[in-house]
């Protein structure tokens, strides 16, 4: 039995010295053969060229929104000390608030009511003018009621983001100049 223990000690110890030597070798060799390096591709990027009038007109209109939400935000503060302070002050930070949110829904392209631009000529007409002049045209502008509440008028006017007027009569005054005739 020693024997045969002798023989497989022996022969185990062959194979292990012949798998190292063998390792051996594969790491010369690897260190020993030509680095190949694959070259790196950059990533693909896509860019648009803007025209510079187009960036110098984006970066007005991104400052002036800019501008006014910060000036919202401060008039949101004011309005909150002067409801503290009294009705009569608050009115008047109402009526700033509302000419902002008017003329913000004016740049942004939307279809605005006619009362609210004549609230906002009336009441602020360098930030009515601001805001026409920054307005952008959209696909699918956003279709706003009145948020002034100035005298009613007789018709339902409202100004599209192309500028075009729409006024749609009230079934009601319909009725009455028909039955007037």
């Amino acid at each position: 039995m020693t024997v045969r223990k002798a023989q497989r000690d022996n022969a185990l110890n062959t194979i292990t010295q012949d798998m190292q030597a063998n390792k051996k070798l594969e790491l010369t060799a690897q260190a020993q053969a030509p680095k190949t390096q694959i070259p790196e591709i950059p990533p693909v990027v896509d860019t648009v060229d803007i025209s510079p009038d187009a960036r110098e007109k984006t970066d007005v209109f991104h400052k002036m929104l800019e501008e006014m939400r910060s000036e919202m935000q401060a008039l949101r503060e004011g309005l909150k000390q002067a409801r503290e302070a009294g009705e009569g002050a608050a009115s008047a930070w109402k009526e700033k608030i509302l000419c902002l949110q008017i003329a913000m829904r004016i740049m942004s392209g939307d279809t605005v009511p006619l009362e609210d631009h004549r609230y906002l000529r009336e009441r602020d007409a360098e930030l009515y003018s601001r805001a026409i002049q920054l307005r952008i045209e959209k696909e699918d502008p956003k279709e706003y009621d009145r948020l002034s509440e100035d005298e009613e008028s007789s018709n339902d006017i409202t100004i599209s983001a192309d500028g075009s007027a729409t006024a749609i009569v009230l079934e009601a005054q319909a009725d009455n100049a028909f039955r007037a005739d």
